[in-house]
Parts: C-alpha cells; sequence; structure tokens
C-alpha cells in the first residue's frame, strides 16, 4: 500500500493557503524523504525532536506512558523554536 503522507501534506498546505494562511511542518522523528517534499513545495518545516531530545534541563518535556504529548514546558521549547518561523511567515504574507 502507498504511503499516503506526501499527499496528505499537500492537501493541507492547499487547504490552508485557500484562507489565507500557510501550512508549517512540525514533524516528529527523522524523515529526510517528507523533510525534501515539503521544501520542495515551500513548506517550512520545523525540526522539533531534536530539541525536545536534548534539552538538558532536567524537566520533562513530554508526558510519560501517555504518548508523545508535550508537558507545558515541551509546548514552551516548541514555541521558542517556531517563534522565528511565524514572525517570517508574517513579514512574507
Amino acid at each position: 500500500m502507498e504511503d499516503p503522507s506526501e499527499r496528505i501534506v499537500d492537501r493541507m498546505r492547499d487547504e490552508s493557503a485557500a484562507p489565507g494562511a500557510r501550512l508549517v511542518l512540525l514533524p516528529e522523528g527523522v524523515d529526510a524523504a517528507m523533510r525534501a517534499h515539503a521544501t520542495a513545495r515551500g513548506i517550512p518545516v520545523v525540526e522539533v525532536e531534536s530539541v525536545l531530545q536534548g534539552r538538558g534541563s532536567g524537566v520533562s518535556l513530554r508526558y510519560t506512558g501517555q504518548g508523545a504529548h508535550w508537558t507545558p514546558e515541551g509546548h514552551r521549547v516548541v514555541a521558542e523554536l517556531l517563534a522565528p518561523v511565524l514572525a517570517d511567515a508574517l513579514r512574507a504574507a
């Protein structure tokens, strides 16, 4: 069975663009093919996984035993990562 992920990302980009929004992809995990696909289509890609794993503050960034949900501190870390990307998107609009 074919992986529909690239078509789904393209559709999300198109659906976002219709009302004037812009899709930003935050993949969790390393997927070079998806990163290349998004980049080729002008979709900004923000790598959050390495930052979430690499924070040595001793503060948990994910809840344990509940999937990959971010803690409040995890959300703060990702927000810091997204801030310049969103600022660029606003300037480009």
